[in-house]
């Protein structure tokens, strides 16, 4: 009888996985490519491709074409792993979900003013900026959005934060369904002096405005919810 029945597709994915956890690779770094990776692993190209896809599939790998394969920033979660797509009330699942951030994401500034390398905090302005650019289509201004936050949260090299916070940012999804309003300059602002705080190594600094923003966004919550609804 076969002690180990598994495919080499199936292996494959796990070295890389473990390959994944020994160098450290953290979201949105890029994996060798397919011709040098296949030569480290000791198998076939067509062996690699399947591999890849057992852990795209598991949203540990991303593949972009064109471009390379990297590690997803929904590293082994599913799709809606705590069911809140179910949840009928929307407008209270938006503020359930910001009474979440709000517990955790100002300790998660902290933490961040206390780890980030100077690269991090480079690529903490450039998603600044780049949410300031004009013409943004609102779901880019949200992708842009949750990748700042979990930047931070990749900066306070907590991983339970950093598999958590993707969840939890359901609600900027959230937020455009059911409150359409936006409010660009003010939000922008408020990323700026966060990552000014985790720049100086300021952690009771970045935790304040980090609360303060979120209790800024709580308070717009309130007055749209009556505009939208009459």
């Amino acid at each position: 009888m076969k002690v180990n029945n598994r495919s080499l597709p199936e292996r494959t994915a796990d070295t890389i996985l473990m390959m994944i956890h020994k160098e450290n690779l953290t979201a949105g770094m890029r994996l060798p490519n397919e011709h040098i990776l296949a030569s480290q692993l000791e198998v076939s190209r067509s062996t690699l491709r399947a591999a890849i896809k057992i852990l795209a599939d598991q949203n540990i790998l991303r593949v972009e074409r064109g471009s390379g394969t990297y590690i997803s920033r929904q590293f082994g979660m599913s799709g809606d792993p705590l069911g809140l797509s179910a949840v009928y009330d929307k407008r209270k699942l938006v503020s359930d979900l910001l009474q979440i951030r709000l517990m955790v994401e100002p300790n998660t500034a902290l933490l961040a003013a206390q780890y980030a390398k100077k690269q991090e905090i480079s690529l903490l302005h450039r998603l600044c900026g780049e949410m300031e650019a004009e013409g943004l289509s609102p779901q880019e201004i949200i992708e842009k959005d949750m990748a700042f936050h979990q930047m931070i949260a990749d900066c306070s090299r907590n991983s339970v934060i950093y598999h958590l916070l993707p969840m939890i940012h359901q609600m900027q999804i959230l937020y455009d369904y059911v409150f359409p309003k936006r409010h660009g300059e003010e939000t922008n602002l408020e990323h700026r002096r966060i990552v000014e705080a985790i720049e100086n190594r300021d952690g009771a600094g970045a935790k304040e405005r980090m609360q303060y923003h979120l209790l800024v966004i709580r308070s717009r919550l309130n007055i749209d919810e009556s505009d939208k609804f009459v």
